[in-house]
This record gives structure tokens, sequence and C-alpha cells, in this order.
């Protein structure tokens, strides 16, 4: 069974993700679960592994579009 935790809206921060604030990147070819991790603690964002695999997909595709 997985926790959940129950959160009132007072306690939500809501950031649009921007693609500038990762600069630590080494190459915006390819978007590693590695640097999505690193990126989520800093930002203290709480993830599991569904959500690492979707903002990779996401932002791989991304990428591709745009370069």
């Amino acid at each position: 069974m997985k926790k959940v935790a129950i959160l009132k809206s007072d306690n939500l921060k809501i950031e649009p993700f921007c693609l500038d604030k990762v600069s630590h990147m080494s190459s915006l070819q390819k978007v590693s679960k590695k640097e999505i991790k690193e990126l989520a603690d800093r930002l203290n964002i709480e993830y599991d592994h569904t959500h690492i695999s979707f903002a990779k997909k996401i932002l791989n595709a991304y990428l591709e579009k745009t370069l």
C-alpha cells in the first residue's frame, strides 16, 4: 500500500516549470531521470517513479520538437 499525503490548498505552492531554471543539464539533447530527480530535490518537490518517467518523456519530446 502506498502512503498518501492529504494537503490543504493553503499548503500548495504552484509554479510554472521553466527550462531556464535547469541550467545544470549537461546537454539539451536528452534529459535523464537522475537530472529530473536532482531538480525535484532542489525544488523540494515530492515525486515517485511514475512522476519521473512521465516528466522524462514529456521533456525529451519537447526538446526533440524544439531542436
